[in-house]
């Protein structure tokens, strides 16, 4: 596994499909436990002012304190799950988790802490020792808990319920810290039926409302909606304020229950709220696909510029915008979009270079991809797609000659790439440099030989269609293939 997934359901929302969940605590901690809690639960832009109180905490009320470095450890551990490029982060978390061991060898805080350090070092066996070997400090919910993530791949279904309600209720577990990551796993360890079963029994012996929110979630993406419809409810009544409750029940009525009206209500009762920007951002880019759902291409449009000409709109953000207008045959409205965006955002290659795409696979405009594509090989000259897109855009508008620069550029930074080779090799044969587009095929085919079938029928080959080493080196493959 990959395992910067480790910390991933803490460092950012828990996402059950399209949905965003976000655990947030807004209460003031008064002490280390309460201040625990919100280093796991709080929007990662939120964790330096936890980070603060921690220190301060430390500084005033006790220096030795094992538990208030532990927690430390976990804060830049999850910055550095965030940017695993940071290893600075990731270097203050071990030194952390060591402080906190050898200060307190009564409870478990350190250990706990030492071992996620060592795990995201891709040290299982390291943390697994750590966890399990004979001690005489107490054990917590801490490594307990640790030991189940760091086992997640090889857990089965029942284990990890057992794990789950030992660490409930023998070890009284925080349920907001426990809940987020055991309703992910439960999700894709066992049948809906199952975990929807499980859900309800634990709301009555565990009750909480993190796992109200998990379970609305849960039911969310598994289509159970009028499930989820309750439970939002539910959540809603104990905390009308939460933002992210009311959002993710918003998303539900649009997005499913084709409750557009109610949706809207309630978009508008919390923007009257909100003042995080990020938050706001996220509720003008829902409030943009509310928009598209009612087919209000103009508010949608509106939505998405303020999202766009208030901060650079994430990928991700991007990415859900055109899947909706792609399913609503809507495409050429986006690219306008992206146009603009593009204005908006100079500098950004992936910008041009998504533009670029839509224009040449999508709209089969690859004269309008051109001016995209240049821009985006202008700011990105190392990025071997742009170009091979921008080959393709070249090739579409009779450009073989640019076509062919821009597949050998292609070619070079990324050797791997059959297809650039092929394509490269198509160019050549155009322009009856036949032996140069032998040697191109050939290391085509040895990346991906499945393409030894398109070569003996491409017409952009036809010059080396009867060529004896054409011929040798398709006998060659067909046999091998």
């Amino acid at each position: 596994m990959n395992r910067n997934s480790f910390y991933a359901y803490i460092s950012r929302p828990l996402s059950l499909g399209f949905f965003a969940l976000f655990f947030c605590q807004s209460v003031y901690a008064n002490n280390l436990k309460e201040l625990e809690i919100k280093s796991w639960t709080v929007e990662l832009d939120r964790l330096h002012g936890v980070e603060e109180e921690v220190i301060q905490h430390i500084t005033k009320n006790n220096r030795y304190d094992s538990l208030g470095y532990s927690i430390l450890s976990h804060i830049n551990l999850r910055r550095y799950t965030s940017n695993p490029n940071n290893i600075e982060q990731i270097k203050q978390a071990y030194q952390h988790a060591i402080h906190a061991n050898i200060l307190d060898k009564k409870y478990d805080y350190g250990k706990a802490a030492l071992a996620n350090v060592l795990y995201l070092q891709t040290s299982f066996d390291g943390a697994f020792t750590t966890l399990t070997q004979k001690s005489t400090q107490k054990k917590t919910w801490r490594s307990e808990f640790t030991l189940l993530r760091i086992s997640q791949d090889k857990i089965d279904p029942q284990s990890l319920i057992q794990s789950t309600e030992d660490l409930l209720g023998k070890y009284n577990a925080p349920r907001s810290i426990i809940y987020p990551y055991v309703i992910t796993q439960l999700s894709e360890k066992l049948d809906p039926e199952a975990t929807n079963e499980l859900l309800k029994k634990w709301q009555t012996k565990y009750p909480h409302i993190t796992l109200d929110h998990g379970y609305a979630l849960f039911s969310m993406d598994k289509g159970f909606y009028e499930n989820s419809d309750r439970l939002f409810k539910k959540t809603r009544a104990k905390d009308p304020q939460n933002f992210d409750y009311a959002l993710n029940h918003a998303v539900l009525l649009y997005k499913f229950l084709k409750k557009h009206k109610e949706a809207e209500e309630i978009m508008i009762s919390i923007s009257r709220l909100e003042t995080n920007e990020h938050r706001k951002n996220i509720l003008a880019f829902n409030y943009g696909l509310l928009c598209l759902e009612q087919n209000d291409d103009s508010g949608a449009q509106r939505k998405f510029k303020q999202l766009y000409t208030q901060t650079n709109m994430d990928r991700s953000f991007v990415q859900s915008i055109y899947n909706r207008y792609q399913s609503k045959n809507k495409l050429e409205q986006f690219a306008t979009m992206m146009f603009d965006y593009s204005k908006e955002v100079r500098g950004y290659g992936w910008v041009y270079g998504f533009l670029g795409e839509i224009h040449l696979q999508d709209l089969k405009q690859p004269t309008k991809a051109l001016q995209s594509l240049h821009n985006a090989v202008a700011i990105e000259p190392k990025n071997w797609k742009y170009h091979s897109n921008l080959g393709l855009a070249l090739y579409q508008t009779q450009k073989v000659q640019g076509a062919l620069d821009s597949f050998s550029t292609a070619t070079n930074l990324n050797p791997n790439d059959s297809i650039s080779h092929y394509n490269k090799a198509c160019m050549l044969s155009i322009l009856n440099r036949n032996e140069d587009a032998i040697t191109s095929l050939k290391e085509a085919f040895e990346i991906d030989d499945s393409l030894v079938v398109s070569a003996s029928k491409d017409t952009d080959l036809k010059n080396v269609h009867q060529d004896g080493l054409f011929l040798k080196l398709i006998e060659q493959y067909k046999v091998a293939h």
